[in-house]
C-alpha cells in the first residue's frame, strides 16, 4: 500500500511489482536477439519549421551499376541486366522484283524486268500481252533481268523471249495453241515441231527439230562442220545410212544452221579440176610421193589440201585434183621433168626377158611385138634364123 507523508508527496511502489516489470523487459530483449529481429528504420520525417529533422537521415541504397559490384545489394536483375533485341531473321529477304512490260499506243512493247522470276515474265508477256495459253514446268526456276532500250515490235516479242529463255537453259515449245516452257535438256523429247528439208520455221514457231537430207557431203562430215558454230544440243542426230542430219533449236538458231548447210552441201566435184598423167619411165607411187614433197602438200604444207595427188598403179599414172586449174598445170610440168629413165621405176631400167615360143616362129612373133611397141622404145634386133640368141647352156633354139 502506498503511503503519503506529510509535506511531500511520495509514491511508494511495492518491490514485488518492480521486480515483475524488470523480468518482463529482460525476457523481451532476449527473445528479440534470439530470433534475429532487427528494429525497423523509421521513415524519414519531414523537416520541422526550424529546418531540423526530427530523426537522423538514412542513407539510400547504392545501385549496382554505380558501384560496379555484381553482388551489390539494393538492385534487381531487371536493373542490372542489359538486353539488345535482334531482327529475328536467319536468312535475308529476297529483293523485291520489279516486273514491268508496257504496251505503247502503236502496239510496241517496252520490257523492263529487273530480277524478275521467269514465271512472272511469262505471265506478263505470254499471258497478258500476247494472250496465249502456256504452261511452265516445275523445274524452270531463276531470275531474269531484261531491259529494252527501245520498244520491241509485237511480232518480235516471241523471238526475244526465246533468246532470253535460251540463255537460262529453257526452251519455249509450241504444241498447237499452247506454249510449253521447260528445260532445254529434254526439249527434243516430246511434241516439238518437226520440219523436213531446208524450209525455215514459220513466224510464231518456237523450238523445233529440222531434218535435213544431204546430197553432196556426208552427214558425219557435215556434223563436224556445224558443231563449232551450233549451240549445245544443236546437232541432235547423224544418220549416215540415209545421209540425214537432225538439228534442234529456236527459229533463229535453225535458220543460221540451215544457212551453213546450204553453204557446205555443194557438189565439190563440179568445182574441181583433174589431171591424169600416164608415166613412161617412173613408178606412179614413187612419183606421187616426190610431187607431194615438192608442192608442200600434206600436213603442215603450204599447199595442204589445195592439190591432191593419187597414184593409179593399174595405169601407172598420177591423178592430180585441185580446185585451182593453175595447180594442175604446175603438176603437169613437174611430171614431165621427173618422168625420166633411171632409178627403180617401172620403166627406168632396161630389163631382158626371154620367152620360149611354143606354137610359132620366134622371128614372126618378134616382128609383131616390134610393131605393137615401136612407139615405146627402140626396136629390138631380130637374130637371124639358125643363130643363138644368147640362150642358156643346154638349150636349143626353136
Amino acid at each position: 500500500m502506498a503511503k503519503v507523508k506529510k509535506g511531500r508527496r511520495h509514491i511508494v511502489v511495492p518491490g514485488t511489482v518492480l521486480c515483475a516489470v524488470l523480468v518482463l523487459l529482460v525476457g523481451c530483449t532476449r527473445l528479440s536477439e534470439s530470433e534475429g529481429i532487427k528494429p525497423e528504420v523509421p521513415p524519414k520525417k519531414e523537416q520541422t519549421a526550424s529546418g531540423e529533422s526530427a530523426l537522423p537521415p538514412v542513407k539510400a541504397p547504392v545501385a549496382a551499376a554505380e558501384t560496379d559490384q555484381p553482388g551489390a545489394t539494393g538492385s534487381t536483375p531487371e536493373e542490372r541486366y542489359e538486353i539488345y533485341k535482334g531482327k529475328g531473321a536467319a536468312v535475308g529477304r529476297p529483293r523485291k522484283s520489279k516486273a514491268l512490260a508496257t504496251v505503247a499506243e502503236g502496239g510496241d512493247i517496252t520490257l523492263n524486268f529487273i530480277d524478275a522470276d521467269i514465271r512472272e515474265v511469262m505471265k506478263a508477256t505470254l499471258g497478258e500481252i500476247l494472250g496465249v495459253n502456256y504452261t511452265v514446268a516445275a523445274e524452270v526456276q531463276g531470275l531474269v533481268t531484261v531491259q529494252s532500250g527501245r520498244p520491241v515490235p509485237r511480232e518480235a516479242l516471241l523471238p526475244t523471249l526465246e533468246t532470253i529463255l535460251r540463255m537460262h537453259g529453257v526452251a519455249l515449245i509450241r504444241e498447237g495453241a499452247v506454249y510449253r516452257v521447260q528445260p532445254l535438256q529434254g526439249a527434243a523429247r516430246g511434241n516439238a515441231a518437226i520440219r523436213l528439208g531446208m524450209s525455215g520455221a514459220a513466224p510464231g514457231d518456237a523450238y523445233g527439230i529440222q531434218v535435213v537430207p544431204l546430197y553432196y557431203v556426208s552427214a558425219a562430215q557435215m556434223a563436224e562442220t556445224l558443231r563449232p558454230i551450233a549451240r549445245e544440243g544443236g546437232v541432235l542426230h547423224v544418220d549416215e545410212t540415209r545421209n540425214v542430219i537432225m538439228l534442234g533449236g529456236t527459229r533463229f538458231e535453225l535458220a543460221a544452221l540451215l544457212e551453213a548447210v546450204e553453204i557446205f552441201d555443194v557438189n565439190w566435184l563440179a568445182g574441181m579440176s583433174f589431171g591424169l598423167f600416164p608415166l613412161e619411165n617412173a613408178d606412179a607411187r614413187t612419183l606421187a610421193d616426190e610431187l607431194t614433197a615438192i608442192l608442200g602438200d600434206g600436213k603442215g604444207g603450204v599447199a595442204g589440201g589445195l592439190v591432191r595427188l593419187v597414184p593409179v598403179e593399174r595405169l601407172n599414172a598420177v591423178l592430180a585434183i585441185s580446185r585451182q586449174h593453175r595447180y594442175i598445170q604446175q603438176v603437169r610440168n613437174w611430171v614431165e621433168r621427173l618422168d625420166r629413165p633411171g632409178g627403180n621405176g617401172g620403166g627406168g631400167d632396161n630389163q631382158l626377158f626371154i620367152y620360149f615360143v611354143q606354137n610359132g616362129k620366134a622371128a614372126d612373133l618378134a616382128g609383131v611385138l616390134n610393131d605393137v611397141f615401136a612407139n615405146q622404145g627402140q626396136q629390138r634386133q631380130i637374130a637371124p634364123t639358125g643363130q643363138s640368141g644368147g640362150l642358156a647352156p643346154g638349150l636349143e633354139p626353136v
